[in-house]
């Protein structure tokens, strides 16, 4: 299956780069706990980190789901407000637990309009309180649905419960760029022989790492004249 695939190739290649002398102390990877679990057996010490763009969307799907619900979140831009809110905290580098921890908890209050625990680098309520409006949310109001305020506790919760996963969030953005990319040049129902895929791989390895390809070919190169040369 792709599952148990994914997790053998990850194991692969972290067994690769140990040979060739790279320890690895974390991955930024999806909330695939099967490749998670297969990883940790065999490098106790690897970190799992979350990818930034799958936890925004997995934010984004709890809330749209939320949305059946509870009527706030069907307003225009509400949601789009709620997620970017989650993710300024989980965006910013160089932080310990107990920061990110203690932004989270600012997120839902500040949205129903508490501001007690906000920073005033990250709201601005407190520059001019009186004729502070929260533009992002319909007629500049906090929200005041007191069921849903409860539900987004839940998600807060739920994302310290992994506060050490949520500090310095990477991007497999690029990989995914070059999967989809390896997937245009050699589309399984075109390319049916190993030589074909090989050629379009090759391509898209260099379009995709123009500078590490030209290297590497320089370096073989060199080798071969060295060979021939000592002969």
């Amino acid at each position: 299956s792709s599952k148990a695939m994914e997790s053998d190739m990850a194991a692969s290649m972290l067994r690769r780069l140990k040979d060739d002398g790279f320890e690895i102390s974390a991955i930024h990877a999806d909330n695939d706990s099967t490749t998670a679990a297969r990883l940790k057996a065999e490098f106790q010490s690897l970190e799992k980190r979350c990818d930034k763009n799958h936890l925004k969307k997995n934010i984004t799907k709890q809330l749209y789901s939320l949305s059946k619900s509870h009527k706030q979140l069907k307003q225009e831009g509400v949601i789009c407000y709620i997620t970017k809110c989650y993710m300024h905290p989980l965006s910013i580098k160089r932080q310990s637990e107990e920061e990110v921890g203690r932004k989270l908890d600012m997120v839902v209050p500040h949205i129903f309009g508490d501001h007690n625990l906000c920073s005033t680098s990250w709201c601005a309520y407190h520059r001019n309180p009186k004729s502070y409006r929260m533009k992002y949310l319909p007629d500049g109001k906090p929200l005041n649905d007191e069921m849903l305020r409860e539900a987004l506790n839940r998600i807060t919760l739920s994302l310290k419960r992994i506060l050490p996963q949520l500090v310095c969030l990477g991007s497999t953005q690029s990989n995914e760029n070059f999967n989809n990319m390896v997937a245009s040049k050699a589309p399984k129902n075109r390319t049916g022989n190993a030589d074909p895929v090989l050629a379009r791989v090759t391509v898209t390895v260099f379009l995709s790492f123009p500078r590490y390809t030209i290297a590497v070919f320089d370096r073989g190169m060199d080798c071969d004249h060295d060979d021939t040369a000592t002969v």
